[in-house]
């Protein structure tokens, strides 16, 4: 049982022992087994919903710097990890041990701005318009998750990008790649988060997969397509607005659902986006 001090109000340790609950009820709600239908549309995993990179030898190395195994790389695992560290953060301010609770802080503001914020926020929000039952809970994350980032301030706006990413790069990574058009516009990097369901009330079919080759995009399916990612990159700038402290990730976004929507309008088959 634990006999620790209650951290004092307003303190460093009061608000991570605050994040303890918060990750350590967001790995409960949105697991595999308390969410099966949404995580078997688009598993919750950064890899499954970028597609074109893989954190999981990163977080593993992370993870064992701090006694962890990671027990995969969803969702509900990175939350559980991070619960992790802002108990150790909670209880090394409570002991005296500053230098390891500022380190528990930095690793989790890490961990929330690279591993986690990017993609997960779009997953949720994505989640809890296409299935209406878990639209509360959905939002409710997905706003925290923002509300977040705004003490934390992982990826504010900033008044010059230049030299902050390498060229033809911002911060989800390069913004033209050779790849299918079906890969492309599976991949958030495409500036939106396509579900099943997305495309399933899109088409009224009842198909279960992204039906994503040159064959299989209709003028009608490529002009209601468009009109989403505009619809979409309407919707991150207005999420940069009212979230400073991630702005530059909702930003970015925001831009590569609009150069896709314009390539989609303009009939080009390629998705590789050149830069303005």
């Amino acid at each position: 049982m634990r006999t620790s001090t209650p951290a004092e109000p307003g303190s460093a340790a009061e608000a991570a022992e605050r994040e303890v609950e918060f990750w350590a009820e967001l790995a409960d709600r949105w697991s595999p087994q308390a969410r099966p239908e949404q995580w078997a549309d688009r598993p919750a995993r950064e890899v499954e919903v970028v597609l074109f990179f893989d954190p999981g030898d990163d977080l593993a190395r992370r993870a064992s710097r701090w006694g962890h195994t990671l027990p995969g790389d969803g969702l509900d695992a990175l939350a559980r990890f991070a619960a992790g560290l802002a108990r150790a953060e909670a209880d090394a301010w409570r002991g005296g041990r500053d230098d390891v609770a500022v380190h528990a802080f930095e690793e989790r503001r890490f961990l929330l701005s690279d591993r986690i914020l990017h993609w997960a926020v779009p997953w949720l929000g994505t989640m809890g318009r296409c299935y209406p039952e878990v639209r509360e809970d959905a939002h409710r994350f997905h706003d925290d998750l923002l509300k977040l980032a705004d003490v934390m301030r992982p990826a504010p706006r900033l008044t010059g990008m230049e030299g902050v990413h390498p060229s033809g790069e911002d911060s989800y990574g390069p913004v033209a790649l050779e790849v299918t058009p079906s890969r492309w516009l599976a991949s958030l990097w495409s500036g939106s988060l396509l579900l099943d369901a997305t495309i399933r009330s899109m088409t009224g079919s009842a198909r279960s997969s992204v039906p994503f080759s040159e064959a299989d995009l209709p003028d009608g399916l490529v002009a209601d397509l468009a009109t989403l990612f505009v619809v979409n990159a309407a919707r991150w700038h207005g999420l940069a607005e009212r979230h400073p402290g991630s702005a530059a990730l909702w930003l970015d976004l925001g831009d590569r659902a609009r150069r896709t929507a314009d390539r989609l309008l303009d009939g080009a088959t390629s998705p590789a986006l050149p830069e303005d």
